[in-house]
This record gives C-alpha cells, sequence and structure tokens, in this order.
C-alpha cells in the first residue's frame, strides 16, 4: 500500500515537473557537467570478402576503455557496456576521446567541443581482413 502511495506520488511530481523521471538522461545530484555518450565499434564486423547485397555490420564493443583528455591529462575515463554504449560527465570544453579496441592494439580518437550534450560514434580496427 506504502509502495503504491510513493509511486502515485513520483508520477505526480514527474507530470508537475518537479521531478525527474528515473533513468532519465540528466546528471544526478552528484553529477556536475555535460553528458558525453556514445557507441564504439569495430570494423570490419566479419572477416573476408563483403558482398554489396548483404554487407557485413560493424560489432559494438563490449568493455573497450573510453577516455577523455584535455591538455594532456585525462579528465574522465569509463569502459563501454555490453552494447558496446558509453557515458561520461565532463565540465564545458574542448577534449580528445580515445576507445580502445579490446583484444587488438587499436583505437579511435576524435577531437570534441562539449558546450551541451553529445551523443558520439567511434570505430576502431577490429583485425579482421
Amino acid at each position: 500500500m506504502m509502495y503504491t502511495r510513493i509511486a502515485a506520488l513520483a508520477g505526480v511530481l514527474v507530470l508537475a515537473g518537479c521531478a525527474t523521471a528515473p533513468g532519465a538522461n540528466s546528471p544526478s545530484p552528484s553529477e556536475s557537467g555535460i553528458a558525453v555518450t556514445g557507441t564504439v565499434f569495430a570494423s570490419p564486423g566479419c572477416g573476408g570478402p563483403q558482398r554489396l547485397d548483404a554487407p557485413c555490420r560493424d560489432k559494438p564493443v563490449p568493455g573497450a576503455q573510453v577516455q577523455l583528455a584535455a591538455g594532456g591529462r585525462t579528465a574522465a575515463t569509463t569502459t563501454t557496456d555490453a552494447q558496446g554504449r558509453f557515458r561520461v560527465v565532463v565540465p564545458a570544453g574542448d577534449y580528445r576521446i580515445t576507445a580502445h579496441n579490446v583484444g587488438y592494439a587499436s583505437q579511435a580518437s576524435k577531437d570534441i567541443s562539449v558546450t551541451g550534450p553529445l551523443d558520439l560514434t567511434l570505430t576502431v580496427d577490429s583485425g579482421l581482413r
């Protein structure tokens, strides 16, 4: 009974704009900064020749290390989830984001300017040919 009342109150607060729905992409009270999200893919996704009528899609890289650096110093580091997705929160500024493939010495880097939420794609070499 108590849980039902709490859930109903939470729903009213969300609808009134006084609270954020669970799982929403806003920083938690302990986070300050801007969310940078994205996916790390490995390409090519399969070895051998590619067919034009059935191309091999790039594959997400679970467990890839993702690092944001500014001025040669690490600002944030995270690891991708099972779907190759990542999320970090950093202050506004200019960064170099680098993703490292797992089990194969390849990486992909991109210079970014964080002024608002970003969603990026980084593609590393899969080593398949």
